[in-house]
C-alpha cells in the first residue's frame, strides 16, 4: 500500500506519471464520485492477489480509505483518471485504454440535486485551500527552525555518517522513492509496506 499523490504546502502534488510510467498496459477509469471507481479497483486487486500476482495498491492521499490506482505485477495498472489527478491516455489504445463509468450515472437524479452538489463542491475546494495555507505556514516555521539548528551541526561528522550509510547500500540497484505518508481527512496516515519489504531499516531521529 502506497500513495501516488500528496497534499503539500504547495497544494496537491501528483506523482502518477512517475509511479505508473513503467507499466506496459494502463486502464484509466473515468467517472464521478460514487460511480464505483474505487470498488472496481478493490475487486481487481483482490482477484490479482487470488491468482498469485504481486499487487501494489495506491490510495487517495486525501481519503486513505479510497483507492487511486492498482498495479498488478508487471502486467497492467488500473488508475483513477479524474480530478484532482486527472490522467489522459498518452498512447491511446497502444498502452492506455479508458474505462468509462460515467455511463453509470443517473443523470436525472444528479440534475435534481444540482445546487447542493455545486455548493458542496465549492465548500470542499475552499477547505482544501485553507488546509494548503496552513501547511505552508507550518513549512515556514520548519524552515526557520532548521536555520537555527543548522548553526549547531557538525558538518564533518554528518558527512562521515552519510558516507558510512552510502557504503551499506547496493550501488548496482537504483534507489526507489515512494510515498508512504499522507495528510488527509484522517490526519497523518503511514503505510509500513516499504519498511516491511526491506532487509535493513535505519531510523533517523533528531
Amino acid at each position: 500500500s502506497y500513495f501516488a499523490a500528496a497534499n503539500t504546502k504547495d497544494g496537491f502534488i501528483s506523482y502518477f506519471n512517475e509511479t505508473f510510467a513503467q507499466v506496459p498496459k494502463i486502464y484509466v477509469i473515468k467517472g464521478g464520485p460514487g460511480t464505483g471507481k474505487s470498488t472496481l479497483m478493490r475487486k481487481i486487486a483482490a482477484e490479482g492477489k487470488n491468482r498469485g500476482y504481486k499487487v501494489q495498491k495506491y490510495y487517495c492521499s486525501s481519503d486513505s480509505s479510497s483507492l487511486d490506482g492498482v498495479i498488478v505485477e508487471d502486467k497492467f495498472a488500473v488508475i483513477d483518471g479524474t480530478a484532482p489527478h486527472a490522467t489522459e491516455p498518452r498512447y491511446a489504445g497502444a498502452v492506455d485504454e479508458i474505462i468509462n463509468l460515467c455511463e453509470m450515472w443517473n443523470a436525472e437524479k444528479l440534475i435534481s440535486q444540482k445546487d447542493e452538489i455545486c455548493n458542496l463542491s465549492k465548500e470542499i475546494s475552499a477547505r482544501y485551500q485553507s488546509v494548503y495555507r496552513l501547511l505552508n505556514s507550518m513549512a515556514t516555521l520548519e524552515r526557520e527552525y532548521l536555520e537555527i539548528v543548522k548553526k549547531h551541526i557538525n558538518h564533518q561528522k554528518l558527512k562521515k555518517f552519510t558516507d558510512k550509510l552510502a557504503l551499506m547500500g547496493d550501488t548496482s540497484q537504483k534507489a526507489q522513492s515512494t510515498l508512504c505518508d499522507a495528510v488527509g481527512v484522517y490526519g497523518r496516515v503511514h503505510f509500513n509496506c516499504f519498511e516491511r519489504d526491506c532487509k535493513k531499516i535505519i531510523y533517523l531521529e533528531g
